[in-house]
């Protein structure tokens, strides 16, 4: 299972020969994650924590639901070390 990056879809429907590779996949197995207050709450954790915004949903599912994000931006997410994360 895996969280993904919206700049991972993006690359995907770009035909990006990496992330259609990874994607094709994921898309397969059809598992939405709802939003919800344990989620939300943990998302606040994390924000005062590693003081991440933007970012801070997406890395918290990836949390939450111990899965690993796909994406392009490695980078914006180093800082989370419990993080597991596949750039793409």
């Amino acid at each position: 299972m895996y969280t993904l990056d919206t700049n991972a879809i993006l690359y995907y429907l770009r035909r990006d020969p990496s992330a259609v590779e990874v994607i094709e996949d994921i898309f397969a197995s059809r598992l939405l994650i709802p939003v919800d207050l344990p989620l939300a709450r943990e998302a606040g954790r994390l924000r005062g924590l590693y003081g991440i915004d933007a970012g801070q949903r997406l890395a918290t599912t990836a949390l939450f639901t111990e899965t690993q994000l796909i994406t392009r931006n490695v980078r914006d997410f180093k800082h989370i070390p419990e993080l597991a994360r596949r750039e793409i």
